[in-house]
């Protein structure tokens, strides 16, 4: 009856990509302690990568509410909130975050993918060159800022990009088209 073992287990199958298995451990884990931050927080990452992006979010909000200025659940929400469309609502969080942390990888990193999803190309090259600065093999960011050169007409950058992207994930069709 201890939560902290149903959340150890679930984090064990996640890193093995047992989603299912993860998702009953949280199950049991729930019924043990609803209201523990760990359990809900897993609730929300689970049903992030099954595509339940409204779940998430609901999960992720009742963590913010739990811990208002905890960077990792404003990103998490933020990151709920693009995939769902709502980029200003996320745009509000990642703001928040930035306040907290402005040199945060994954905060920089979600403001440039919430940029590019509103075609605010300027920012999204902006904020993807800043996660690159730190952590230059960071593919998400190489993408967007690819994106975002190309966007901008910066071709020989954007190539520069895609193609590092490219080398370690070949069968990417966007940004081979890109």
């Amino acid at each position: 009856k201890n939560p902290g073992s149903f959340v150890g287990l679930a984090r064990l199958a996640l890193s093995e990509n047992k989603v299912d298995k993860a998702a009953a451990a949280v199950d049991r884990a729930t019924e043990v302690a609803p209201d523990d931050f760990n359990v809900i927080a897993l609730t929300g990452d689970i049903a992030f990568i099954r595509g339940k992006y409204a779940d998430a979010e609901d999960a992720y909000r009742k963590l913010v509410a739990a811990r208002r200025d905890f960077l990792g659940s404003l990103l998490s929400l933020a990151h709920a909130q693009i995939a769902r469309g709502e980029i200003d609502a996320a745009l509000k969080n990642i703001e928040r975050g930035l306040k907290i942390a402005p040199k945060h990888m994954g905060a920089n990193y979600l403001r440039a993918l919430a940029a590019y999803q509103k075609k605010d190309f300027p920012n999204a090259k902006t904020y993807s060159e800043k996660v690159l600065a730190i952590a230059p093999g960071h593919l998400p960011s190489q993408l967007v800022a690819g994106g975002a050169n190309f966007a901008l007409g910066n071709y020989e950058q954007a190539a520069k990009y895609l193609t590092s992207y490219l080398d370690k994930r070949p069968t990417n069709t966007l940004a081979r088209r890109l």
